[in-house]
């Protein structure tokens, strides 16, 4: 799986950012975020100094999470943040994506059928 994170729009200090985004498989077919037994999650945080502190975010240190997408004709999707960025955020922020998509593994003489989920990379 490879992450792309399109566009980020309204990631100032006390809006509600919306991200654009897609998500292939190596030969670049689209792989669906509403996937059986697969989880993908768009974060968005903030630092001011050596390190994210997120400040004002709910658990400190913590981005901001979202991971309900609404499917877009070009086969990327958009995401509009439910919270915030605090009205005190100062700093330089980031958005990035993570995610794990199931798989089924045959059966082998050794072992049944099993699942694993495997997880992305973030493409730039």
């Amino acid at each position: 799986m490879n992450f792309q994170i399109l566009s980020v729009a309204n990631a100032k200090a006390g809006n509600k950012p919306t991200a654009t985004f897609k998500i292939t498989d190596d030969a670049g077919n689209p792989v669906l975020p509403s996937e059986a037994g697969s989880s993908y999650y768009l974060r968005v945080g903030y630092f001011k100094q050596s390190d994210y502190i997120n400040d004002g975010m709910g658990d400190y240190g913590q981005p901001l999470s979202q991971s309900l997408a609404t499917a877009n004709a070009d086969d990327s999707y958009t995401i509009a943040f439910a919270a915030a960025i605090p009205a005190s955020a100062t700093g330089t922020g980031v958005a990035g994506m993570d995610g794990m998509r199931a798989y089924n593994i045959p059966a082998t003489e050794k072992y049944p059928v099993r699942s694993a989920n495997v997880g992305g990379n973030q493409v730039f």
